[in-house]
Formats: structure tokens, C-alpha cells, sequence
């Protein structure tokens, strides 16, 4: 057993006393979402949704393909555990949200046989919505004290370079095999290509590949981006990672067999 969870729990005690000791507060955890059943409660007459732990490690463990959002902060919600989050509960979802949902269903369409399906032709409450609600995935955020809406590029690049090994680690626990670096002016990426899978290679203007290791990188926007349609970045997207399995069609089968 690979003990995601606990590993990534000790990782974030020491991470946290690193944080602390520069006078950060509000650590957000992150990383595997839970998979449990559903809890809801009422906090000073607001509503919040989320998840308990369940099988989300075994799922992982045995997914055709692990999908990992690397992004830069969250918004709000200090001190927190973004894996117990369940948006979209309350028949809304935020924009951040939804991307990561038209993603994260595109993405892992893509088999041996199959390709994500046109915008047009996805329901998102009925396809999109479950998949990101069900299926084993990963959101992790480089700088794990609570933002707001928007971030300085150089306040988070500050984060990522004080707190590269802490960042690696959690990668390397969980070991994905598709990571998203959602927005930062490629910030996020290039921390990858420098810290984590230094073997990559321009495939397109999205995708990088290390065919060595089976790792895909996708230099993305930020899923929270306002400036694009959402069914012009799902498209963007989908067609550039079918483009680079068409040049790397081995990339197509399981990564569990």
C-alpha cells in the first residue's frame, strides 16, 4: 500500500512549520481529493459541502491515467483542506470549477480507442460534473497559504522557489502521470521542467513530454481565466493533447499495466 494520504499529511506538518516560521498563516492543505460519502453543514448561515475520506487511494493506484492539477493558490478558504471540497453541490459551480471539470472529463476520455468528445457534444451536469465529482484526481497548489482572486507572478514564483523541495515532494507521492500547470505565465511549468521531470520536451505550444519517464506536462491557463470561452480552452486543450499522442500513440494505453 502506498499510504498517499498519511505520507502527504507528514509532508505537510513539516511544510507547515517552514511556513510558520517565515510568518505565513493559513495553510491550505491539498492534494488526492477525498472520494468518500457526501457531509454537508450550516456555518453562520452558511452553506458548505464536502467529501470524507473513501477509496480514493486505491482508485489512484489502479487509474488508467492520473491526472494532477498544479496551480498557484487557492482563493480564500485559509487553513483549510481543498480535499474535502465538493463544488458544484448546490446545482452552481464556479468557473475555476467548471474548466477543471471539462478537463479533467476530456483528458481522460483519450484511451486506446477513444478521444475526448467535441464541446458541443458534452453534457457538463451529466459527463463533465461526475467526472471531476468521482474519478481519482489530484489538485495541488504551489502556494499552499491562502490568495485571493489574483496572484503577482513574482509573489508566486517567491513561493515556488522557497518551497521547491515541499512542492517535488508532493508530486513524487502522489506520481501522476498528467500534470496541468494551470496558469502563472508558465511559471508553473518551468518550476517542473527544472525540479520535477527536468527530461521533457516541447511537443506543441501545450504539451510536454518525457518519453523516458511516460509523464506528460500541459502548460496551461489558469482554470479561473476569464478571457477565453470555456469551450475555446477545453478545445485548445483537447486538440493538442490528441496531437501529441498522435506522434506518441503509446501514450494511449494504460499506464497501469
Amino acid at each position: 500500500m502506498s499510504n498517499i494520504q498519511s505520507k502527504t499529511d507528514a509532508l505537510f506538518l513539516r511544510w507547515k512549520q517552514a511556513y510558520e516560521k517565515e510568518g505565513y498563516t493559513g495553510f491550505c492543505a491539498d492534494g488526492l481529493l477525498y472520494r468518500g460519502g457526501n457531509w454537508d453543514k450550516e456555518v453562520a448561515g452558511e452553506q458548505y459541502h464536502g467529501k470524507y475520506e473513501g477509496d480514493e487511494e486505491n482508485m489512484w493506484l489502479q487509474a488508467p491515467k492520473r491526472l494532477l492539477f498544479l496551480l498557484k493558490d487557492t482563493n480564500g478558504n485559509p487553513g483549510e483542506d481543498l480535499r474535502e471540497f465538493r463544488p458544484g453541490a448546490n446545482g452552481s459551480i464556479a468557473l475555476h470549477y467548471k474548466n477543471l471539470a471539462y478537463w479533467t472529463y476530456g483528458l481522460l476520455a483519450f484511451d486506446e480507442t477513444h478521444d475526448a468528445p467535441a464541446f458541443d457534444a458534452l453534457d457538463f451536469w451529466e459527463e463533465a460534473f461526475p467526472a471531476f465529482d468521482q474519478k481519482p484526481l489530484a489538485i495541488v497548489n504551489c502556494k499552499k497559504e491562502a490568495g485571493k482572486g489574483s496572484i503577482n507572478p513574482a509573489v508566486l514564483q517567491e513561493h515556488i522557489d522557497r518551497y521547491a523541495p515541499f512542492i517535488k515532494e508532493q508530486i513524487e507521492i502522489l506520481d501522476p502521470d498528467i500534470i496541468v500547470c494551470g496558469g502563472g505565465s508558465s511559471v508553473i511549468k518551468e518550476f517542473v521542467a527544472n525540479h520535477v521531470y527536468p527530461g521533457i520536451v516541447k511537443v506543441n505550444n501545450w504539451v510536454y513530454y518525457d518519453d523516458t519517464r511516460r509523464k506528460v506536462v500541459i502548460d496551461s491557463y489558469h482554470p479561473s481565466y476569464r478571457f477565453e470561452e470555456v469551450a475555446d480552452m477545453y478545445t485548445g486543450m483537447m486538440d493538442k493533447y490528441k496531437e501529441f499522442l498522435a506522434a506518441h500513440p503509446e501514450f494511449r494505453k494504460s499506464s497501469r499495466k
